[in-house]
């Protein structure tokens, strides 16, 4: 059976990155005071041992990596949503799209929460808000997201969340200098919304 289909460029919908809401975050461009949260996260060793994140050592490389990202926001490129407390408006980590097939309507997201932010939905609550945009404005019908075995604390919320496994990827992943293994998930259009009814 044919589908009817609108296929989007990534300018048409990441030409201005959009402010998102939910109920305790605010999803935003990075800005260069957001630094010292990102420096939080991207220098935990451990942490980025399971992420394909660039080890930040000082805050002068927190700051380049936002201006990075601020750079692929003026060229209109994918790019992270810096996730920000609602009530502190505190940066506590960064959300997004990692690639988008437009072709395809499929995505695969990424995510990362602050370790002392862990074990309060935060990392669930991000990544909603943002698979809710990818179904409603970016006409997605698949969500992709990839994680290391060992990484039971994201490979379990993909399956809280209500994400498929559906295979390992044999040294799909390459960071800190190594190859690594990745499970897939998936989570279809249909899916989304009857987890979130």
């Amino acid at each position: 059976m044919a589908v009817t289909r609108v296929t989007l460029k990534i300018e048409d919908v990441f030409g201005e990155l959009p402010v998102l809401g939910s109920e305790r975050l605010i999803l935003r461009q990075m800005e260069v005071d957001d630094a010292p949260g990102l420096f939080e996260y991207c220098s935990d060793r451990d942490l980025l041992r399971h992420l394909p994140l660039e080890h930040t050592a000082t805050l002068e490389d927190a700051v380049r990596c936002i201006q990075n990202f601020r750079a692929m926001y003026a060229a209109k490129k994918l790019a992270p949503w810096g996730v920000t407390l609602k009530e502190t408006g505190e940066h506590i980590g960064i959300c997004g799209f990692e690639s988008w097939n437009p072709f395809a309507d499929r995505a695969e997201i990424g995510f990362v929460i602050a370790r002392r932010h862990w074990r309060q939905g935060l990392a669930t609550e991000a990544a909603t808000r943002v698979m809710r945009f990818g179904f409603e404005k970016m006409n997605l019908h698949r969500i992709e997201a990839r994680a290391k075995r060992e990484n039971e604390s994201s490979t379990q919320l993909l399956k809280k969340m209500g994400f498929q496994y559906e295979g390992y990827l044999r040294e799909q992943g390459y960071w800190m200098g190594a190859y690594h293994n990745l499970e897939l998930y998936s989570m279809l259009r249909d899916e989304f919304y009857a987890v979130q009814r």
